[in-house]
């Protein structure tokens, strides 16, 4: 019997406890009171991060700053002139090349070397005309960092006169013109003294003439009989020659140059007549070639541009 009352109480309690939780389910919420509010929720304090304790200034470690690298300025390259212009004057020294003819080639080699245009004479040391200066006017273009072409063109006229004696007056002429066109190499250039080499040919014409006067009297009472004989040549001639070249710069753009022609070949052709006045000139033709050493030394002033 007492074992029968509390199997029945746990079968009680468990029969009474899902109709409990279905009417608390089904049962509606509670109004909230009127006039009673919820305290908010605490406020969370934010953490502030503090910042690594900076050491005293003896502690900071002393750091040298960078050196500063100094800037060197490239030195600009120098700027390539490629024309230079001249003018100058040289001496032929045909001595230095002996020839048959009468009026012969006086070796080639006139500013720088020039190749033609001058002719020595054989009329006499008094009237040798290969020792007159010729005027050259001279063009240069840049061909290369050491290369230039050389165009250059020359006149020269001369006059001599021998009226020593009362008897006898001489009187010779001689004018010549040539035009050439060359190649320049320089060896050092930018040099204290610039040293080149050149190469130039060219064609030239010259003329000469002679006129020698003389007056003589059979008696001392005779008039005087003048007497004029006449020679005139034209030489036409072809050549080039070879020689050295050195250029000091003066100034920033001008430059002083000295030349000379050491090696030459030239061809040329004379036509010449001689006779006594009021009679039939005698004429001739010749030619000939000349090669050979020399020396003709030039002086000239330089402008670049």
């Amino acid at each position: 019997m007492q074992l029968l009352l509390p199997s029945l109480a746990v079968s009680a309690l468990a029969l009474a406890l899902p109709a409990f939780a279905q009417q608390a389910l089904a049962a509606p919420p509670m109004p909230p009171s009127e006039g009673i509010s919820l305290p908010p929720p605490p406020t969370v304090p934010a953490i502030a991060q503090q910042a690594p304790a900076t050491p005293p200034p003896s502690e900071v470690p002393s750091v040298p700053p960078p050196l500063a690298v100094p800037v060197v300025p490239q030195p600009k390259p120098p700027e390539l002139l490629n024309w230079t212009v001249g003018a100058g004057f040289g001496w032929n020294w045909g001595a230095l090349n002996p020839s048959g003819s009468m009026l012969m080639p006086g070796g080639m080699g006139r500013l720088p070397g020039g190749t033609l245009g001058s002719y020595s004479t054989r009329y006499g040391p008094d009237l040798a005309q290969d020792v007159e200066p010729a005027f050259g006017l001279f063009l240069e273009r840049r061909l290369g960092a050491v290369d230039w072409l050389l165009l250059q063109v020359r006149f020269n006229h001369d006059t001599a006169v021998d009226d020593s004696t009362l008897e006898r007056k001489l009187t010779v002429q001689s004018t010549s013109g040539d035009v050439e066109l060359g190649i320049r190499h320089v060896f050092n250039p930018g040099g204290i003294v610039e040293l080149s080499a050149f190469v130039i040919g060219g064609a030239g014409y010259s003329s000469h003439s002679r006129q020698d006067e003389t007056s003589y009297q059979a008696t001392p009472q005779s008039e005087p009989v003048i007497s004029i004989f006449g020679q005139q040549s034209h030489i036409r001639s072809i050549g080039a020659t070879a020689g050295l070249i050195f250029e000091r710069t003066l100034l920033d753009q001008l430059a002083l140059r000295f030349s000379a022609g050491l090696l030459g070949a030239s061809y040329f052709t004379e036509d010449s007549a001689y006779g006594k006045q009021g009679e039939e000139p005698t004429k001739s033709k010749d030619h000939g070639a000349d090669f050979g050493l020399r020396f003709q030394p030039g002086l000239e002033l330089r402008f670049s541009f």
